[in-house]
């Protein structure tokens, strides 16, 4: 079993469903909750689709589909292992749980040192935020410049005395 992946035109996913109910379609659109504890979409703009064949040009006619991911004109294909790993992450009520985030474990404005090996190693930062992609933004001070980079959180250190800092 493969999987074809729609995209839909802004805040239309649930229109499609709708337009796609009473089709031979098998639609998936997974929720996770999201801002306030609500259900939202895991992949917005996006539904993935059973792929078979015969119904696959039904697709074309709904309304509210901007494009099918394609490959050389044929539909690119998603693995059904990727939907059922999904799937086997919702809870009874076919929400999606994510694992949880990391905790923040440094305040803004906050000096750290840099403890990944490399030309970083030792050097002194800024703390900034954590990123939605859960890594660590800093501010360096290099060349007379101060640049943002990211780092994972375990290559970071908290320093207590700033005092020796060059």
């Amino acid at each position: 079993m493969a999987w074809v992946v729609v995209m839909t035109a802004g805040n239309r996913e649930r229109r499609v469903l709708r337009h796609m109910a009473g089709l031979p379609l098998l639609p998936y659109l997974p929720f996770y909750l999201g801002w306030r504890s609500r259900p939202a979409m895991l992949f917005r703009n996006y539904i993935f689709v059973h792929y078979v064949e015969e119904t696959f040009g039904l697709l074309f006619r709904l309304p509210d589909i901007i494009r099918i991911l394609m490959n050389n004109g044929n539909p690119s294909l998603l693995p059904d292992d990727v939907i059922e790993s999904i799937k086997s992450r919702e809870n009874n009520n076919g929400i999606v749980v994510l694992p949880e985030r990391p905790k923040q474990i440094f305040k803004k404005g906050q000096t750290l040192k840099v403890t990944q090996n490399g030309p970083m190693y030792g050097q002194f930062v800024i703390y900034k935020g954590m990123t939605p992609q859960d890594r660590e933004q800093v501010l360096l001070s290099m060349l007379g410049r101060e640049i943002v980079t990211e780092f994972e959180q375990s290559e970071l250190v908290a320093v207590k005395d700033t005092s020796h800092q060059s």
